[in-house]
């Protein structure tokens, strides 16, 4: 049995928090895959990717004894057996769904159980998607917002420029979906009143939406320099509401590195997967509404200075011992050294004597 936990915190006092943490299930986890695990306080603002993996379950964050709020769990790719869940804690009455969001990414998903406990819903079409085709099917049934009005938010964006035309729809959720009131989010520029790209509906047991303005396509054009390049995985996005990924790649081979955080578009919003400011090299650009260039600084290490070589090799010959002014002793201070040698050997034996003398009488 398999579990992954992205983080899990243990206090017998109270004070565990199981906050800000980030769990990708790519491979098989049999049991239950969790972003925050709390055995005695709060787990929130946790992170939760599938893609490509299986899982039997999903949550958000889980606590025993706080709440489980603020977290957000992304369906890419893959498959779960039983629930997808925002949160969920044990106290009576603790909130479990505030600032729970459910993203979906990628199309045909299956959920083999619920889907609960969140109040915001994003939904990014991939650039594949068409008519008719579905985002997320759910084997029992989904709930969104607290009861009794089960109030949610609804975004939609798509990536790249796909093949829609007015009046295609897409099923988001094919479920017995419970959906009360709901504000519909476009983009972070423009308000539904003035950019009605979609219209959504909750019809019978699903949650769909319908294009009821055309896309505008907006080039997307990465940028080139000795020290490195970014690419963008679209080259056209449709424009407020269309999203891709751009990557820096540095040019390592002539010792430049990515700059962190340097990443910039010349239009739009360059975001991490959690939505927060770009800071690595491998950024979500959306909320474009114009022609955009993204670029990023790369730095090279500078080079250490070559020493410089001497011009002659030769080495400097010894320095020629002085007397007094001139480059050899003269006559007088030579006799006056051979007359200092000859008194020091002639007092040698009499230095001798009193030095055996003294070692007697010690």
């Amino acid at each position: 049995m398999v579990t992954a936990i992205g983080g899990v915190a243990f206090d017998a006092a109270g004070n565990a928090e199981a906050n800000g943490n980030t769990l990708t299930v790519k491979g098989t986890v049999n049991y239950g895959a969790q972003g925050g695990y709390s055995e005695a306080g709060s787990a929130t603002g946790n992170f939760v990717f599938i893609d490509g993996g299986t899982a039997k379950s999903l949550w958000g964050g889980r606590a025993y004894g706080g709440v489980a709020t603020g977290n957000t769990v992304t369906l890419i790719s893959g498959t779960v057996m039983g629930n997808v869940s925002g949160g969920w804690c044990s106290t009576l009455g603790c909130d479990a769904v505030s600032g729970n969001t459910l993203a979906v990414q990628g199309k045909d998903f299956p959920v083999g159980g619920r889907v609960e406990n969140f109040d915001t819903l994003n939904f990014t079409l991939p650039a594949d998607i068409k008519h008719a085709d579905t985002m997320l099917s759910v084997g029992m049934y989904a709930t969104f917002g607290k009861s009794p009005s089960y109030d949610a938010t609804v975004s939609i964006a798509v990536a790249g420029m796909p093949a829609l035309a007015v009046g295609d729809h897409i099923t988001l959720i094919d479920a017995n979906a419970k959906l009360g009131s709901y504000t519909l989010e476009i983009s972070p520029t423009r308000t539904p009143d003035t950019a009605k790209y979609f219209w959504v509906a909750k019809t019978g047991d699903d949650l769909y939406a319908e294009l009821t303005a055309p896309l505008v396509p907006i080039k997307v054009a990465g940028s080139t320099t000795e020290g490195g390049e970014v690419k963008c995985e679209h080259p056209e996005v449709a424009q407020d509401i269309g999203t891709t990924i751009c990557t820096a790649t540095a040019n390592t081979a002539a010792g430049y590195t990515f700059k962190e955080g340097s990443m910039t578009a010349s239009n739009g919003t360059l975001t991490e997967r959690d939505g927060t400011a770009c800071k690595n090299s491998e950024c979500r650009l959306s909320g474009v509404t114009g022609d955009v260039t993204v670029s990023a600084t790369f730095t090279k290490a500078p080079t250490p200075p070559t020493p410089t070589p001497d011009p002659d090799p030769t080495p400097d010959p010894a320095p020629t011992p002085s007397y007094g002014d001139s480059s050899s002793p003269t006559m007088g201070e030579l006799g006056l050294l051979l007359s200092g040698m000859a008194l020091a050997g002639a007092a040698a034996p009499a230095l001798r004597r009193r030095e055996r003398k003294a070692r007697k009488q010690d």
